[in-house]
């Protein structure tokens, strides 16, 4: 695993050029492989934004974190946060070879019922 540049991404390229609009830095993984990327966040972070309905099957979720496709739904989330193309955020983008162990984890959607009862519930 080695962390790299990210160049490109989406309608808010580039992303190590996103900045949340308040100021605040965000401190998000960016995690790629030679085929597709994906923004790790905390899955009750979706909820907290109302955006845990609009998060698409091409996304992964594995314990309580939720990787967010690079083509649609991390411009979703980004979105959500207001974020911007104007200013370096300190994401870490880490390069996780050929083929990422994140393609392996569930599809996004499979239990967010019971993710948000229990979290919700809490």
């Amino acid at each position: 695993m080695t962390v790299d540049s990210f160049t490109v991404w989406g309608d808010l390229s580039p992303l190590s050029a996103m900045q949340s609009t308040n100021g605040g830095k965000m401190s998000y993984e960016m995690h790629t492989d030679a085929g597709h990327g994906w923004l790790k966040v905390e899955r009750i972070e979706l909820v907290k934004l109302g955006i845990e309905a609009k998060i698409s099957a091409y996304s992964y979720v594995n314990g309580p974190w939720a990787y967010l496709e690079e083509d649609c739904d991390l411009g979703t989330f980004a979105r959500a946060k207001g974020w911007t193309a104007n200013a370096n955020n300190g994401v870490t983008v880490i390069n996780d070879g050929d083929r990422s162990d994140i393609r392996e984890y569930s599809c996004y959607g499979h239990d967010m019922d019971d993710f948000i009862f229990a979290k919700l519930s809490k």
